[in-house]
């Protein structure tokens, strides 16, 4: 796969994340998929794990805890291009 992490919102303009992630899942994507929202209903956490999110983050993103997640997933951060 070209992508080591998936950083996904969970609400998109044409398919929303939880489909999105099923479909990932479905097609063989193995690595990390981290949703990304700005609802803060409680049940939202448990619903992405069920549906194939290995992790869930709440908007707006704390850069610190954002770095801490993709170290926990990939070991470390990958150097930017």
């Amino acid at each position: 796969s070209a992508f080591d992490l998936i950083l996904m919102d969970l609400q998109m303009p044409v398919v929303d994340g939880l489909t999105a992630v099923r479909r990932l899942r479905a097609a063989g994507f193995v690595h990390p998929i981290v949703a990304l929202t700005a609802r803060a209903v409680s049940s939202d956490r448990d619903n992405c794990l069920k549906a194939g999110f290995n992790d869930f983050l709440r908007k707006p993103i704390n850069g610190e805890e954002l770095i801490a997640r993709l170290v926990a997933h990939l070991g470390s951060v990958p150097e930017l291009p």
